[in-house]
């Protein structure tokens, strides 16, 4: 798997995906000087929603913990040159984390996003991140899907992406990491509806992911 590839034809989708609901769009709105941020996370509408930023955020500060998400997008959407990622002038905030949480709307039946051009979009946005003055990159599987009924190859697609970024991540000599494994970690009472952690599925994705953006010792 050639983790460099680009897909040419994602650059070109036009509208948004509908998406697994939620808030429409997050704008959290980044200094507009320089500034070196902590931590970024980036990622859809369980990044959108009121939950596990705002915890992060209560331990670093809202000044420090940045949300750059909208709900509905796929890893094609976050791709460079297609424009929601370009907006946000990274180069200027060179966070000390670039967290990245995306996968549900990819396995979604109007979108089929096979798990090699998840995975390859994956390593295209983290090496931008990178290339932009991100510390380091860190991926968390996408979770499960509870929704019923649920076609059974949206489940699988969630498996195979959380098993292949697993592979991806764990490479040695690079600044991309694994981070909280949520398709491992959260089970179905952690959800609102299937798809949106409740108040104690946020909560365990932030203490999950919190030893990967304080420094502990």
């Amino acid at each position: 798997m050639n983790r460099g590839s680009t897909y040419l034809a994602a650059l070109f989708l036009s509208g948004l995906a509908t998406g697994c609901g939620g808030p429409d769009y997050v704008d959290t709105r980044l200094p507009q000087e320089a500034h070196v941020i902590e931590a970024l996370l980036l990622g859809d509408s369980l990044t959108v929603m009121e939950g596990y930023v705002e915890l992060v955020q209560d331990e670093l500060s809202e000044f420090e913990a940045w949300r750059s998400a909208r709900a509905g997008y796929t890893t094609r959407h976050w791709i460079p040159s297609w424009g929601f990622y370009d907006r946000f002038q990274f180069h200027l905030y060179r966070p000390r984390v670039a967290v990245v949480l995306l996968g549900t709307n990819d396995a979604r039946i109007p979108n089929r996003i096979p798990v090699d051009e998840y995975i390859d979009n994956l390593a295209i946005i983290a090496h931008a991140l990178l290339d932009d003055g991100a510390g380091k990159v860190v991926l968390m599987t996408a979770p499960k899907n509870f929704l019923r009924p649920q076609p059974a190859e949206v489940l699988e697609r969630l498996e195979q992406y959380a098993y292949a970024l697993t592979w991806f991540c764990m490479a040695p000599d690079d600044d991309i990491e694994c981070g909280p494994d949520l398709y491992s970690m959260l089970d179905e009472t952690d959800f609102i509806d299937g798809i949106h952690p409740n108040t104690v599925g946020h909560e365990r994705i932030a203490e999950a992911l919190l030893p990967y953006l304080v420094d502990l010792e």
